[in-house]
């Protein structure tokens, strides 16, 4: 039980959020949020969309990803560099690159 508590503590130590702002080019536009399988492919969640300055938490699954819209993603570090990949443009590793 104790290593358990244990390893609870260091949960919040291990994930952060991130926000993204999906670009005109990015390839997630018309996705829903649901579309980009975030949690199942990089492991991050979306868990709140802000739009227009209004913010939005527990955004239904099929709300569908628009240019501009903020995405305020949870997960680890490297999740996170994943999710953002994911969401992406395709401009975005050219002019990386």
């Amino acid at each position: 039980m104790r290593q358990t508590l244990d390893r609870l503590g260091n949960i919040p130590a291990a994930t952060t959020t991130e926000t993204f702002m999906v670009r005109q080019r990015s390839t997630a536009i018309g996705e829903t949020i649901r579309g980009p399988k975030l949690r199942r492919i990089a492991g991050a969640t979306i868990i709140e969309l802000a739009r227009y300055g209004r913010q939005f938490t527990n955004r239904s699954p099929g709300c569908k990803i628009r240019p501009a819209d903020n995405l305020v993603m949870l997960g680890s570090h490297a999740q996170l560099d994943q999710a953002m990949r994911r969401l992406g443009d395709d401009d975005a590793e050219d002019a990386t690159s």
